[in-house]
């Protein structure tokens, strides 16, 4: 049934496949969908602060990594017992990599903003 109402043509060279009876183009065979991947509004879109949603995020990976050491130490504490020794390396091991990762972050987005095209100073001898 399906090929009696619709046929390949071999004249179009794109090769679509078309109806019988009235000739038009019904779909592509092989194409991709050429839709937006955001719908396309007129109004513009919301500006995005990126330094306070970075801050933000950093923070709670900190406090994550914070909370989790902190529940490991207490279980060895409880298990074990703590030595004198793990009082120095305790505050390093809690805080030593969030500081680590907002030190990169910092640098990152410096290494960034280097890309920043200046804008030329406004000439208002005019």
């Amino acid at each position: 049934m399906i090929k009696a109402l619709y046929r390949l043509t071999l004249s179009n060279p794109r090769r679509r496949l078309v109806s019988i009876s009235d000739r038009e183009v019904l779909m592509p065979l092989y194409s991709i969908p050429r839709r937006p991947f955001r719908p396309q509004t007129s109004e513009p879109s919301a500006p995005i602060n990126w330094r306070r949603g970075m801050i933000r995020i950093w923070f709670l990976i900190s406090a994550a990594w914070v909370m989790s050491w902190v529940i490991y130490l207490i279980m060895g504490a409880l298990e074990t017992g703590l030595r004198p020794s793990d009082l120095l390396v305790i505050p390093v091991l809690l805080f030593g990599p969030p500081v680590a990762l907002l030190l990169f972050g910092a640098a990152t987005a410096w290494a960034f903003r280097g890309f920043k095209v200046d804008q030329p100073p406004a000439d208002n001898d005019r």
